[in-house]
């Protein structure tokens, strides 16, 4: 039998004929049905921080919510362009400042070439010229370092859902929205 093929088996009929007792699609080793529509499905992060401590302790913090995987984990625009266009995640934490590139033109680079992606921009500055640039640039959220504890899983929800996100004490520019660590 090839695979994927029905194996078609017959069988005597009373008359001595014989007739098609069973019809089987054997599935390869390798086969995964797609996810029920009710099934779970994790939001898929990418974490993108120059320094390595900083990577670890936001996986560390996302492994504690259900909802979410970290797929991956880059320290240069480099690397994060590589591991987006590999792991096609739904979020990417990103580091407004990267060794190799600016936030801002990381995140357009990134919205252009990963399909469905949305960016959470993450940094020590709450400098509103560099939230509005951002923002501008395409992410749909800004955490400041000092809320992360607090506002990353809340943060990602809302920017996986397409909605904006903003630090307490942030905000967006004129007509967006904005939300605080209540989800």
């Amino acid at each position: 039998m090839r695979l994927g093929i029905p194996d078609v088996a017959t069988q005597p009929t009373a008359d001595g004929a014989r007739a098609p007792a069973t019809t089987r699609c054997v599935r390869p080793r390798w086969f995964r049905p797609f996810p029920r529509p009710d099934a779970f499905v994790p939001i898929r992060i990418l974490l993108a921080d120059d320094h390595p401590s900083v990577r670890h302790a936001l996986a560390t913090l996302l492994s504690t919510a259900e909802d979410m995987q970290v797929v991956g984990a880059s320290g240069d625009a480099a690397t994060t362009r590589d591991e987006a266009m590999r792991t096609m995640p739904d979020v990417i934490v990103l580091d407004v400042h990267m060794p190799g590139a600016t936030g801002m033109a990381l995140t357009r680079e990134l919205l252009q070439r990963v399909a469905g992606v949305r960016i959470l921009a993450i940094s020590l500055f709450r400098d509103p010229m560099i939230v509005d640039a951002m923002r501008e640039a395409g992410a749909l959220g800004y955490v400041h370092k000092d809320d992360l504890h607090a506002c990353l899983i809340p943060a990602i929800r809302a920017v996986a859902r397409g909605e904006a996100y903003a630090s307490p004490g942030l905000s967006f520019p004129e007509g967006r929205s904005q939300h605080h660590a209540d989800g």
